[in-house]
């Protein structure tokens, strides 16, 4: 049924590439340069455009016409882990940036197992991520050979 929906808004999730700027990404989308112009000045006091990192993905909402004009109605660009700038088209038509800050909290959680078959495989029946596993035995792979160390019964505590 929603394949049906002919909507003029297209969202897409762009990966930068190494030397690519937030111009070329733009006109690659097919937006006008005037528009190019006006997001480019209404960012340049958030962040430095030459400055975008490769490998990050930013998204964009873009807008086709009755008449093929293409417009850029929304755009967010994470700077960082806690921050990041969006550009909006507001209702006269104008672009407005803004930085957005996400207020992070850490949450202390303890998670123990007895293992037995693995390390691995104990944590994971905790329900512990296996990134935080992977991590563990990062940091205590020089006190602790887990391969021939760990025995059946051994207790852990994440």
């Amino acid at each position: 049924m929603l394949q049906n929906v002919k909507s003029p808004y297209l969202n897409i999730s762009h990966r930068i590439k190494l030397g690519e700027s937030l111009t070329d990404i733009l006109k690659n989308y097919y937006i006008d340069n005037k528009d190019i112009n006006e997001i480019s000045s209404s960012v340049k006091t958030l962040i430095k455009l030459n400055k975008l990192k490769a490998g990050i993905v930013i998204d964009l909402v873009i807008k086709r016409d009755k008449s093929e004009i293409v417009r850029l109605e929304k755009l967010n660009i994470p700077v960082s882990k806690s921050i990041s700038v969006n550009i909006v088209r507001d209702l006269s038509g104008n672009y407005v940036a803004k930085k957005i800050i996400t207020q992070l909290y850490t949450k202390l959680v303890l998670s123990e197992g007895t293992i037995t078959k693995s390390l691995y495989s104990a944590a994971t029946r905790e329900n512990i991520s296996p990134n935080i596993t992977v991590e563990f035995a990062r940091i205590f792979g020089f006190e602790i050979d887990f391969q021939r160390d760990i025995r059946k019964n051994d207790s852990f505590q994440i």
